[in-house]
């Protein structure tokens, strides 16, 4: 009371403190602020929320209400409370140090209360025992305990002579036997070692039986496995293709399917592709695969689409493009700019080259492939589209065989083939059509040799010649074009529009007239 009164005296008493009077033990409760109000209020809010029978009587009652059906009681949950049950069940237990203590105390129990099943462990002994018969490290002793060392070496010897004659077994094939189908009665290679069964004949027999015949023909036939390895070191042009003339088994070795070069299309995620991951000959554009190849080198394109941007391709060296031999529409290449073939050799088969339909309009006015500088260019079952001119064989010298190839113009401007300054080709089983002007051209004592072809919707006619040094070679036969106008030409007869057929009078020799219709410079062949 005295320290009271004194800090009553002083002044350091706040409001709402109880004290008690001098002169009376009953307390005395000075006037509180509103904010010690609404305190006091939520703390008495609380005790009352924590009282453990309020809650138990509210749980009753909630739970009288709602009922024991599941999906009611999480439906009468609030936001917050599924939150917290939602922690508490899937949140709680992985940070939770108490319930992962709770969690291996419970799987200890139940490791200690576990029923162990005798007789699984037996079998599971028993396999492991017969597994060991089986490979040899377990074998049937009654040593004396001096006795146990040399026993003991005795039974490494006797597993390293079992393993030694597993191994001679699988070197030499003696592991392999044949056996008889039940249902089929046809035979098959067993092995006794593994239990693999095959059809065709196991490789290690067939090395084999390639090693003795190479020890008694000597080099005629030499593995082809050793001949694929020795060829890697070879250029495939010309010194491969020379060695290929020995005999089949070295052809056989040159043409292994291990020096082709492949190329991923677009479909295969080739755009997205690391190079440095990527397989050996396996590369994801055109440009890198013939960067990388040698003369004489082939590059397989599989079913799918190639971009090959501005300018194009220069192939100055003999390469093959193989691609779907059947169906040429199944491998695309889109082409910007133009194909210059300069090698003395090449190849193309199975493609379709076309123009990107996202391409602006100045990629028609350039040739699809222009053969030039004594290249020679053999194609086969593929198909060239273009707006402008198509294809064009440019220089003394310049020769190519091709056949089943279609060379549509898309009624461009321009003319399907060009033979220009002495070139020569010959092109079967083909068809010329959809160009704005002719079929084929030629000119400079150019010539060709066309059988079996069809030229139609060719704007200006199926075939040109603007000099009287350029011919239709004499054995060409059984060509139709569909112009109605034309003169007679070797080999050709006219498809009317009603399907009646009209057969030329053809000459001895090709007749060349100047026409009205074309400029004096102009010679033409039939008309």
């Amino acid at each position: 009371e005295s320290q009271e009164s004194q800090m009553g005296e002083a002044g350091h008493i706040d409001e709402g403190v109880i004290i008690r009077s001098k002169k009376s033990s009953t307390p005395v409760k000075r006037k509180a602020s509103n904010k010690e109000e609404e305190d006091s209020q939520e703390a008495d809010s609380v005790t009352e929320a924590l009282d453990p029978e309020k809650e138990e009587k509210e749980f009753e009652e909630w739970q009288t209400k709602v009922g024991f059906n599941i999906s009611s009681i999480a439906e009468s949950l609030t936001p917050a409370e599924r939150y917290a049950l939602h922690f508490k069940e899937d949140v709680d237990p992985y940070y939770s140090f108490r319930y992962l203590a709770d969690w291996r105390k419970l799987q200890e129990e139940e490791a200690t209360e576990k029923n162990w099943d005798v007789e699984e462990f037996e079998e599971t002994k028993a396999e492991e025992e017969w597994r060991a018969i089986e490979d040899g490290d377990l074998l049937v002793t009654k040593p004396i305990p001096k006795d146990l060392p040399r026993q003991r070496l005795l039974y490494l010897r006797e597993k390293a002579r079992l393993k030694a004659s597993k191994k001679r077994r699988i070197l030499t094939g003696e592991n392999w036997c044949v056996r008889m189908d039940a249902l089929t009665k046809h035979p098959f290679w067993y092995n006794t070692d593994t239990g693999e069964a095959i059809w065709d004949k196991p490789l290690v027999l067939i090395e084999l039986e390639a090693e003795e015949l190479a020890r008694s023909k000597l080099w005629n036939a030499l593995p082809i496995k050793s001949l694929v390895h020795i060829m890697k070191y070879l250029i495939p042009y010309p010194d491969r293709q020379q060695c290929s003339l020995v005999c089949r088994q070295w052809r056989a070795a040159a043409g292994d399917f291990s020096f082709v070069k492949h190329v991923w299309p677009v479909e295969c995620g080739a755009l997205t592709m690391e190079k440095a991951k990527l397989e050996q000959n396996h590369y994801v554009s055109i440009e890198d695969a013939l960067s990388a190849s040698l003369p004489g080198d082939t590059i397989e394109l599989g079913d799918g689409h190639y971009w090959v941007k501005g300018p194009g391709l220069l192939v100055d060296f003999p390469v093959r493009f193989i691609g779907d031999e059947n169906e040429p529409s199944h491998v695309v290449i889109e082409l910007s700019g133009s194909i210059h073939w300069s090698g003395a050799g090449g190849w193309i088969e199975g493609v379709t080259i076309r123009r990107p339909k996202l391409s602006n309009d100045s990629n028609t006015d350039q040739e699809i492939i222009t053969v030039e500088d004594k290249g020679r260019l053999d194609v086969h079952h593929c198909v060239l589209r273009n707006a402008g001119s198509i294809c064009s064989l440019k220089g003394k010298g310049i020769k190519g065989r091709w056949n089943h190839v279609a060379l549509k113009g898309l009624h461009g401007q321009g003319s399907g083939l060009s033979l220009q300054n002495g070139a020569s080709l010959f092109i079967s089983n083909s068809t010329i059509q959809g160009n704005g002007k002719y079929g084929v051209i030629l000119k400079d004592c150019s010539s060709i040799h066309i059988t079996n072809c069809i030229l139609i919707s060719n704007g200006l006619g199926p075939l040109c010649a603007f000099d009287s040094g350029s011919f239709i070679d004499k054995a060409s036969k059984n060509n139709v074009c569909d112009d109605i106008n034309a003169l007679p030409l070797h080999g050709f007869k006219l498809n009317i529009v009603d399907n009646e057929e009209m057969n030329f009078v053809i000459s001895a020799e090709p007749k060349f007239e100047v026409m009205d219709t074309c400029p004096p410079s102009e010679i033409i062949l039939g008309c």
